[in-house]
C-alpha cells in the first residue's frame, strides 16, 4: 500500500476541515444566515429597488426621446403639408384670376403684366399705393392699372427696380374723361341679350379724397341719373369702356350751367392683391 504524499496529505486535510466546517454550519448553527445577516439582506433589497426604479427611468425616458422624435417628424412633415397646400392655394387663385381677365384681355389690345398691390394708406397730400412690379418687369410710367373685370384702379405714376407707386382713381391728382354707359335689355325666344347703349354725356372724372369721385363739366342739358355707370370715354390716354364707377349723386344748378355730379368708384370693396398692368 503505498503512501501519501505530502501535497496530498495537505489536500485532504484541507478538504475535510472545510466539510467539518459545512457540517457544523448546518446542523450546528441552523443554517447559513449568520452569513448573510438581516441588515444585509436589507440593503441589497434597497439596492435591487432602486437598480429597477433607475431602470424604468432609463426605460421611459427611451420612450420620451422617440416620442419627441416622431413628433419632430410630423411637425416637419405638418409643415410641408401645409406649404404645398399653400402653394396649391395660390395656384388656384391664380388660375381663377387668369380665366377672368380673358375677357377684358380680348376686349383690350395690349401687352398686360400681373401684379398686385401690397400698400394702400391715405396721406395729407393724398393716396400712397404701392404697387409689386417695377422696372425689371417692364413696368413704366403712365402704365394703367385694372382688376380682372376691366375696373380702373389708377395709373403708374413712378417706378422703382421691383416696385412702382400708383395715382389712385380716388387721389385728388387722378383725372380721366368719362361717359354715362347705359345698357337695354331685350328678350327673344327665351334668351336674354344685353347690349351697350352710347351716350353723349361725357365729362372730366375727378378724384377726392373722401373715396368718391367728382365728374365735372356736366352741363344742365346733359341726361344723367343715379345709377347710370361711368366708363373711360377714350378721348385722352386711357382706352375706352374701363369701368370707372356710378353715378351716386346729382344736383342741378339753377343758375349755374353745370349739374353737380357724384361717382361711386367702382374699384371699392375689390380685392386688389392682384390687378392687370395694362403696358403703354
Amino acid at each position: 500500500m503505498s503512501r501519501f504524499s505530502a501535497g496530498n496529505q495537505t489536500f485532504f486535510y484541507l478538504f475535510a476541515t472545510a466539510t467539518a466546517v459545512i457540517f457544523l454550519i448546518k446542523f450546528i448553527f441552523g443554517g447559513y444566515d449568520f452569513l448573510y445577516p438581516d441588515f444585509a439582506e436589507g440593503y441589497f433589497s434597497a439596492a435591487w429597488s432602486k437598480l429597477e426604479i433607475l431602470k424604468k427611468i432609463s426605460t421611459e425616458a427611451l420612450k420620451w426621446r422617440e416620442l419627441a422624435n416622431e413628433n419632430e417628424e410630423l411637425r416637419k412633415q405638418n409643415k410641408e403639408l401645409t406649404q404645398k397646400t399653400t402653394l396649391a392655394g395660390a395656384l388656384e387663385e391664380e388660375n381663377k384670376f387668369l380665366r377672368r381677365t380673358v375677357g377684358i384681355t380680348a376686349k383690350i389690345p395690349g401687352r398686360f403684366v400681373l401684379g398686385g398691390i401690397y400698400n394702400l394708406n391715405l396721406t395729407p397730400s393724398g393716396y400712397n399705393v404701392l404697387l409689386n412690379r417695377g422696372s425689371k418687369n417692364g413696368v413704366s410710367e403712365g402704365d394703367i392699372v385694372i382688376t380682372a373685370e376691366g375696373i380702373l384702379v389708377g395709373q403708374v405714376k413712378q417706378v422703382f427696380g421691383a416696385f412702382s407707386k400708383l395715382l389712385f382713381i380716388t387721389d385728388p391728382a387722378f383725372k380721366i374723361s368719362g361717359k354715362i354707359s347705359r345698357s337695354t335689355n331685350s328678350r327673344q325666344a327665351g334668351s336674354t341679350n344685353s347690349r351697350q347703349a352710347g351716350s353723349e354725356t361725357k365729362g372730366l372724372v375727378k378724384g377726392r379724397l373722401n373715396e368718391e369721385l367728382y365728374f365735372d363739366l356736366i352741363t344742365r342739358k346733359d341726361t344723367v341719373k343715379e345709377g347710370d355707370l361711368v366708363v373711360s370715354s377714350g378721348d385722352d390716354t386711357f382706352p375706352p369702356a374701363l369701368i370707372i364707377g356710378t353715378v351716386s349723386f346729382v344736383a342741378a344748378n339753377e343758375t349755374g350751367v353745370f349739374q353737380t355730379v357724384k361717382i361711386r368708384p367702382a374699384v371699392n370693396g375689390e380685392s386688389l392683391a392682384k390687378i392687370l398692368i395694362m403696358m403703354r
